[in-house]
């Protein structure tokens, strides 16, 4: 079980590395992020006065979103890191080491609630768009694996 709870983690190490592509694919992330912070999809009497394609505000969306998944990754990988070498040992040793999986976890969670379904579906009304709508359901999905995930992993081994 507790290897199983290793590569359960070292998958959460996977999903922060992918915010690698997000640096990578920059005009990719720009437009996803301008689109939202715009409210492009928002017939243009029905936006708000806070919509805004304002370049500091898109490169501050991609900034938390890239190094978001980034360390909450890096985290994830100390945690894993922390847990292989207490793979043999005692269930407090073990549980010990599980401690960086959290906060890794933690991140994660603010950055997939807090950033995408408050700030951007809720905030941005990006429940009333397609794209919106697209990415809260991911990031819901992501969320909840995520979470599901740490509850294993945080349970105590015997």
């Amino acid at each position: 079980m507790r290897t199983a709870k290793i590569v359960l983690v070292a998958m959460l190490v996977m999903l922060g590395m992918s915010g690698l592509l997000n640096l990578t694919n920059w005009e990719g992330g720009r437009s996803m992020v301008e689109a939202t912070t715009s409210m492009a999809g928002i017939p243009e009497p029905e936006r708000p006065p806070w919509a805004t394609g304002n370049s500091v505000i898109t490169l501050l969306g991609i900034a938390f979103i890239a190094f978001g998944k980034i360390s909450a990754g890096a985290c994830c990988a100390v945690g894993a890191t922390r847990m292989w070498r207490a793979r043999d040992a005692s269930a407090d040793a073990f549980q010990a080491a599980k401690s960086w999986v959290l906060v890794g976890a933690a991140i994660f969670l603010l950055l997939l609630f807090g950033g995408f379904i408050y700030i951007a579906g809720i905030y941005f009304m990006g429940w009333r768009t397609e794209l919106g709508t697209m990415s809260a359901d991911w990031a819901f999905t992501l969320g909840a694996s995520v979470a599901l995930t740490t509850l294993l992993v945080l349970q105590r081994d015997p």
